[in-house]
């Protein structure tokens, strides 16, 4: 029963991510959409240090009470959200033609064909196609760190330091996932973007993700100081972490009005598949290396529970995954930001001679 219930979790709450970046989108301008965008983000770092902080009060309030609490701050954020937050209109700072407006308004499809209009759209559109293949080999990575990162710590640094990881885990989380997503990721990208350097988006995501990677081999391929491991996994969230407002701006900012919505559910639907292919591959390598010994027994540890064999395979097969998904990712960031500059160099000429016109 906890699994379907679990499952139906999953089935509502990714209901929530498309409409919300359709709002924004429709809320902010162009100018400063990477900015709103980076702020929105900023709920993946905070309610990762929450779900750090929350492994402690498991462990002091158990699992049921966690859930209650949960449950209670998701209706509130419900009944915030349904009295504070209003539909803008559709598509008010899209660049529109006459002819355009004078056609007569199309019967919309229904939501499945809505949502594969919008999934070619989105591959068919080179700036999405590549942002949506970038993205997902970076959520190939981050389903590998946030599955894997604490098995690392907790099997390489033992029990107490573990508990002291979790701690620290929350503060990093948050306080680099902000610098890194709203700093970087939305005020830097979109100040650039506002002086007519239209790759700044791409740039942000390709340094990002090269800088990921010698942290996060500071991270977990130093396994006997603790020290240095919290302050790579500092860095990498501080470095690398700055990509998904920048990516996903580019997405809606070239997206038809009538598709953002969907499109946003189309990008993460590919890049989420990215992600599951991560955990169940590392699954595997955690079953047949990790917790086996060389000649392929499993390990007990003082309780009689399984217990990892060899625990710094957890470090060195999340390297292989990190590198070849932040390096992997680079080449498409950089298609999308060519793409999406001569679409920005477009509407501006389009823009200059509706001026003229004028």
């Amino acid at each position: 029963m906890l699994l379907v219930l679990r499952i139906f979790l999953g089935v509502f709450e990714s209901a929530g991510n498309p409409p919300a970046y359709s709002i924004i989108a429709d809320t902010f301008h162009p100018k400063t959409r990477g900015t709103a965008n980076s702020v929105y983000s900023l709920g993946i770092y905070v309610g990762g240090a929450l779900a750090s902080a929350g492994t402690a009060l498991v462990n002091s309030v158990g699992w049921r009470w966690m859930f209650y609490i949960i449950a209670i701050i998701g209706y509130v954020s419900g009944v915030a959200l349904l009295l504070l937050v209003r539909e803008p209109k559709r598509g008010k700072f899209e660049i529109r033609n006459q002819d355009a407006e004078d056609e007569p308004k199309k019967v919309r499809p229904n939501p499945f064909r809505q949502f594969w209009e919008a999934l070619k759209e989105v591959l068919i559109n080179p700036t999405s196609r590549w942002v949506t293949i970038a993205a997902t080999f970076r959520f190939f990575a981050g389903y590998a760190i946030g599955g894997f990162v604490p098995k690392f710590f907790g099997g390489i640094y033992g029990k107490e330091l573990y508990n002291l990881y979790v701690l620290l885990n929350t503060a990093v989380v948050s306080l680099c996932g902000f610098a890194s997503s709203f700093v970087i990721g939305g005020l830097v990208s979109d100040y650039y973007e506002k002086r007519g350097f239209y790759m700044s988006k791409a740039w942000v995501c390709i340094i990002g993700s090269l800088l990921g990677v010698p942290t996060m081999a500071m991270c977990i391929l130093v396994q006997n100081n603790f020290a240095v491991s919290m302050l790579g996994i500092a860095l990498e969230y501080l470095t690398a972490e700055c990509w998904s407002a920048p990516a996903i701006t580019m997405l809606i900012n070239t997206i038809s009005p009538q598709n953002k919505g969907f499109a946003v559910s189309a990008y993460l639907f590919c890049a989420t598949i990215g992600g599951t292919i991560s955990t169940a591959l590392l699954g595997v390598l955690n079953e047949e290396v990790v917790m086996k010994d060389a000649m392929g027994n499993p390990c007990f540890g003082p309780d009689g529970k399984a217990a990892p064999c060899r625990p710094e395979w957890y470090g060195y097969g999340l390297m292989i995954f990190v590198a070849f998904a932040y390096i992997g990712s680079v080449p498409f960031f950089f298609l999308a930001g060519r793409n999406y500059k001569a679409y920005k160099e477009e509407q501006d000429r389009v823009a200059r001679e509706g001026m003229l016109d004028g």
